[in-house]
């Protein structure tokens, strides 16, 4: 965790020739943004988008295969269970998916919290005002509800005896609305360290990206 004393602020990016502007994205143009990226051929989104489509047809093959073989699972049952799903994927999935994500930022210092929602582009998010984060800060943020609700759904899918066809039907979805997270984590891929905050007066991001000596010269 870095010391709010170490805490590189705008002032240390915007002017600086040690950082390079990378992004500069309208917040109303996000949802837009990551559907343009969401087919980036990148090793770590052609692994998700692979891992979407894996669960995907599990879900419905598996619910396929029961009422095919008569195991319990008529086909009945399953808009309700749909019907179900996807009201604890939005009552209960969805605001604890937003808590990590509140939580990580909490944890690393972020104070200002201010939360975006667009029906319209289907999307919900959680900006800071003015808080620089780092690469590996937004991966953490990023990445932990990705992990921590899946853990949860596949061990409850492997020991609990609730609708099997209502906890992978959680699990697909869930991975599926983790696009943006995903593609937030590409954003940073290692080579050199990147920095990004929010301007929630301007309405926009910025990312920055460190220079080396020789191009600072």
């Amino acid at each position: 965790m870095t010391s709010d004393s170490d805490r590189l602020r705008v002032s240390d990016l915007v002017g600086n020739p040690a950082f390079r502007l990378i992004l500069e994205l309208d917040l109303d143009d996000l949802a837009d943004f990551l559907k343009q990226h969401a087919q980036d051929d990148t090793p770590l989104l052609r692994w998700y988008r692979s891992l979407v489509v894996v669960l995907a047809g599990l879900w419905l093959g598996g619910a396929g295969a029961a009422v095919l073989f008569d195991a319990g699972v008529s086909l009945a049952h399953l808009p309700g269970t749909i019907a179900l799903t996807l009201v604890i994927l939005l009552v209960v999935v969805v605001p604890l998916h937003e808590a990590l994500h509140v939580l990580t930022l909490v944890f690393y210092g972020a104070r200002d919290l201010r939360f975006r929602f667009s029906l319209r582009k289907l999307y919900i998010a959680v900006t800071v005002h003015h808080f620089v984060a780092s690469s590996r800060e937004i991966i953490w943020m990023a990445i932990l509800p990705f992990l921590v609700i899946n853990v949860m759904l596949m061990v409850l899918f492997a020991v609990s005896s609730l609708d099997k066809f209502l906890l992978g039907g959680l699990l697909f979805l869930h991975t599926f609305l983790c696009a943006g997270d995903i593609i937030n984590i590409s954003l940073h891929p290692g080579e050199r360290e990147r920095y990004s905050y929010v301007d929630a007066e301007a309405n926009k991001v910025f990312l920055y990206e460190c220079r080396t000596p020789a191009e600072t010269i």
